[in-house]
């Protein structure tokens, strides 16, 4: 039997507005999405557009901390790179198969471009 899909409620709501309303979000240093027992995704191109708008309002309040996703869907990890590479975030994707993906400026600096 598969992991169940990851949708949008489930991260959007429950986990990303949950998170940014922490009373000392503006001190919080990692977010850390474990999305490891969902086999893959279930967003529309206008979820991931919310999920963008989110991130950089989130980035506005506190510009030290990073998010990061640890999951082994390839699916997520290509929307973790698009959200990393739309908002220039440093967004880190983590599975237990790859070695860290970070984002475009950490990538930049490795002298990786993808």
């Amino acid at each position: 039997m598969a992991a169940p899909l990851l949708t949008f409620d489930q991260l959007f709501r429950k986990a990303v507005l949950t998170i940014h309303a922490i009373e000392n979000y503006a001190g919080i240093r990692y977010v850390i999405h474990d999305v490891v027992s969902k086999s893959d995704i279930d967003f529309s191109g206008v979820d991931m557009i919310k999920i963008v708008a989110h991130a950089l309002g989130a980035r506005f309040t506190n510009t030290k901390v990073r998010p990061a996703v640890v999951s082994t869907s390839p699916t997520m990890g290509e929307m973790t790179r698009a959200l990393s590479e739309l908002t220039q975030l440093d967004v880190g994707f983590f599975s237990n198969t790859q070695v860290p993906c970070t984002g475009p400026k950490k990538r930049a600096e490795q002298g990786n471009t993808r």
